[in-house]
């Protein structure tokens, strides 16, 4: 699942009220990180500008708009006509900015949520090839909830963003929140305003396949949190050294804009999930680095649920993007060559 940065948002439906301390931890030694090589895929596919991956069994489901489809399925690696879904619109099955992506090997079930309309959508996977069933969908309106991301849980739905001053929010299977918990890795005083203490630790979400355990990254620190959702949302584990290198400023009264300086580094940019681990890709580049478009190396890190990390993995392109093989077989990945073209690409790490 990648999510793209928001430097310009506006969050005037959150609420706020403290936060609680927690230890931190070293970061990790990326540089030992075991080096893949990838090898192209979808190569005789139309590929534009794609925007997500996410790994569906045997297939690949690219977020790469081809008008008027937001959605194309490959049934496989070679596969050049893939199943177009997700049209735009506002109509039942129509989405305006896709924004979460998941797809639940256990059940077969494909998530996706329009950030814009407030709603989610589900469909079945099913048949020897792997058609997504778009008649046999499913759709929950979830503006009830003023968080941001969604991801799916095995009993609803859980929520990021910040309520009276926790980071995560429970819901249940009609978008109403049950109890919000977790807590921001800093002391309760920091937090003064929700919208620009949000968009300082802003990040992103994602569950397990099995509904019970959620992990938060953040955009612009190391900051990684671990929770276990089948006993009373629990932190499990929590990886923190260091604070967002970010302020924030409002040029009117109802937006609140992020500032960066040249130091402020990119982190944690993507992730994804399998029944067994959890990934995470991790950028590195200062603000500077970034608006220069230095290349640097990538790096993965592979946690298991319970937050132990377990290996990671160097990569020597420009990926942007990645989604894992629900066997932690394969990664696969959006790669963009030096002059801006995208291409698939394939990693094998088992």
């Amino acid at each position: 699942m990648k999510l793209n940065y928001f430097y310009l948002l506006v969050f005037a439906y959150m609420t706020i009220s403290c936060s609680q301390n927690h230890s931190t931890t070293d970061q990790f030694d990326m540089e030992d990180f075991m080096e893949i090589h990838g090898i192209p895929i979808l190569e005789e596919a139309e590929i534009l500008n794609p925007q997500n991956i996410t790994a569906v069994d045997s297939g690949i489901l690219l977020q790469d708009y081809h008008d008027p489809y937001f959605l194309q399925f490959y049934q496989n690696s070679a596969d050049s006509e893939p199943q177009q879904l997700a049209v735009k619109g506002n109509g039942p099955n129509e989405f305006v900015n896709i924004r979460n992506i998941y797809f639940n090997p256990i059940v077969s079930q494909l998530f996706i949520y329009d950030n814009q309309q407030r709603r989610a959508i589900s469909h079945k996977i099913s048949g020897k090839n792997k058609v997504i069933e778009v008649d046999s969908s499913s759709m929950v309106s979830l503006s009830k909830c003023k968080g941001y991301e969604i991801a799916p849980l095995k009993d609803g739905y859980v929520t990021n963003g910040v309520f009276s001053g926790k980071p995560f929010a429970r819901l249940d299977h009609d978008g109403n929140v049950m109890n919000t918990f977790g807590s921001f890795p800093v002391d309760s005083v920091e937090i003064t305003d929700p919208i620009a203490f949000f968009l300082v630790y802003q990040n992103m979400i994602i569950t397990n396949p099995q509904g019970t355990r959620l992990v938060a990254a953040s955009y612009l620190s190391d900051w990684l949190s671990f929770y276990d959702l089948a006993d009373g949302d629990r932190l499990i584990k929590e990886y923190f050294t260091y604070p967002p290198k970010v302020t924030t400023k409002q040029p009117d009264k109802t937006t609140t804009s992020v500032v960066m300086d040249d130091e402020t580094k990119s982190t944690f940019t993507c992730l994804a999930a399998t029944e067994e681990h959890f990934y995470a890709l991790y950028d590195g580049r200062t603000e500077k680095e970034l608006r220069d478009n230095k290349f640097e190396s990538k790096f993965i890190l592979k946690f298991n649920w319970n937050g132990d990390f377990v290996e990671g993995y160097k990569v020597n392109d420009r990926l942007s993007c990645f989604s894992v093989t629900n066997d932690d077989s394969r990664i696969l990945g959006i790669v963009y060559s030096d002059d801006g073209e995208p291409s698939i690409m394939e990693y094998r790490i088992k």
